[in-house]
This record gives C-alpha cells, structure tokens and sequence, in this order.
C-alpha cells in the first residue's frame, strides 16, 4: 500500500494528468494536420496518450493495406518512433505518459516523413 501511494504522491507532484492533456492535444493537432496531408488517415481516435489513427491506403484490399503497415511499422522503428499496427488498419502509438513536448512534435516529424516516403 505504501508504494501505491508514494507512486499517486509523485504522479501528483509531476502533474501527469495536467502534462498528459497537454501533450494529447498537440498529438492530436499534428495527427489532423498529417490527416489534410494525407488521404490515407481517414480516423484519429485520441484517449489521454492512447492514440489509434487508421490508414487506407488500399480501401479494396485489406493484405495489400496491412503489407503497407508493416512498411509503415519498420520505416518508423527504423527512424525510431514505435508503433504498432494491427489487422484492422490502425496504428497505435501509446508513448510513456512523461514524454516530452519536444518528443510528441519529432514522432509526428518522424511519421509524417515515413508516410511521404512511402507514398
């Protein structure tokens, strides 16, 4: 019980859940400004720092799109933003809820410039 609360204690003192509702937000704009750049990103779905964003490259084909997240997947590790995509067309990104202001913008750096490549 005592680690439950020294773990609440310091969660409180950083202000996790002020920080994971700024952060969320600036995913969130830099997801919509991908999503007018690309056609392909046809739903954002944005929890706290739990984040589904689905892609469409081939609407009528759902192996030749989930080849393409493979693609995506290996691109973006390679650069060293970690996603995982499922067989559904969505990529989920659940980073650590400290990441920082600087790291949220360089992942969306890092995906938009995959997407272009691969595109």
């Amino acid at each position: 019980m005592a680690a439950i609360n020294a773990t609440l204690d310091e969660m409180s003192a950083l202000k996790i859940g002020e920080h994971v509702c700024y952060v969320s937000k600036i995913f969130e704009e830099g997801f919509e400004d991908l999503q007018r750049k690309f056609s392909c990103i046809t739903d954002i779905r944005i929890y706290g720092l739990l984040i589904g964003v689905s892609i469409s490259v081939y609407p009528e084909d759902q192996n030749k799109n989930n080849k393409f997240l493979i693609q995506l997947y290996q691109e973006c590790a390679y650069h060293g933003l970690f996603i995982k995509p499922d067989s559904n067309g969505v990529i989920h990104i659940t980073p650590p809820l400290t990441i920082s202001e600087s790291n949220v913008r360089k992942s969306l750096e890092i995906f938009g410039y995959v997407l272009s490549k691969l595109l």
